[in-house]
């Protein structure tokens, strides 16, 4: 068994609702203290890089998150 999810949610800047929301939409119940394996995990990561991917505005060298 890999991270729980409060862990997860910390790294990434998320909280553990939305982590577990996400886990949810893929008929995975979950609680903050749940360890996560490698599967969900990938759909965690899937999940929060397209969001992070939307909004983003490329200007010149710079980025600035929208």
């Amino acid at each position: 068994m890999g991270k729980r999810i409060y862990e997860i949610a910390k790294e990434i800047g998320k909280s553990s609702n939305e982590i577990i929301d996400v886990l949810k939409k893929n008929n995975i119940e979950k609680t903050n203290f749940s360890g996560v394996d490698a599967k969900e995990m990938e759909i965690i990561t899937k999940a929060f890089a397209k969001k992070q991917r939307k909004g983003i505005i490329t200007l010149g060298a710079c980025c600035i998150a929208v």
